[in-house]
C-alpha cells in the first residue's frame, strides 16, 4: 500500500512515463484528429489524406509541426492520391499536446519516425507570425506536400 502511494506521488512530482506519454498522444488524437484521419491513420478517401505511411509524418518533425501550427489549404497529393479539404490550424493546442499527438502518429500504423518533443514545437511556433496566428509560415514549400 505504502509502495503504491510513493510510486504515485513520484509520477505527480517528476511527470508521467513515455508509456503514459504516447495514451496521452493516442487520447489526444482521438479527440482532435479521429474525425479526419480516422483511427487506423489511414484518413478518408479523396477527402482527408491519411497519416500512415506518409512522408511528411515520416519526414522532418518540423515539417508536420508546420501543418498541425498553420493548418494546410489546396489540394495536396499523398501517396499517389490527391485530397483537397482544408485542414485548419490547431495552434490553440499547447506544445506538450502537439508534441504528445505528433510523437503518437509518428510510432503508430507502421509509421517508424523519431519522437517529436515539446522543445520542437516551441522554437517553430516562435518562428510563426505573431500579428496573425492564421497566417502561413513564410516557406511554404516545407508545409506544402505535393
Amino acid at each position: 500500500m505504502i509502495i503504491h502511494l510513493l510510486s504515485a506521488l513520484i509520477l505527480v512530482i517528476y511527470g508521467h512515463s513515455t508509456q503514459e506519454s504516447k495514451v496521452t498522444g493516442e487520447q489526444l488524437y482521438i479527440k482532435y484528429c479521429l474525425q479526419c484521419h480516422q483511427q487506423d491513420g489511414n484518413g478518408v478517401r479523396n477527402m482527408f489524406p491519411p497519416l500512415a505511411g506518409n512522408p511528411k509524418v515520416n519526414g522532418p518533425a518540423s515539417d508536420i509541426i508546420k501543418i498541425v501550427l498553420s493548418g494546410l489549404q489546396g489540394p495536396v497529393e499523398v501517396n499517389g492520391r490527391d485530397y483537397d479539404q482544408s485542414m485548419p490550424a490547431q495552434d490553440y493546442l499547447d506544445d506538450d499536446q502537439i508534441a504528445s499527438i505528433l510523437t503518437y502518429v509518428r510510432k503508430s500504423w507502421g509509421n517508424k519516425a523519431p519522437a517529436v518533443k515539446a522543445e520542437e514545437v516551441k522554437k517553430i511556433r516562435a518562428l510563426k507570425p505573431k500579428s496573425d496566428m492564421s497566417q502561413d509560415f513564410p516557406d511554404k514549400e516545407l508545409v506544402n506536400t505535393h
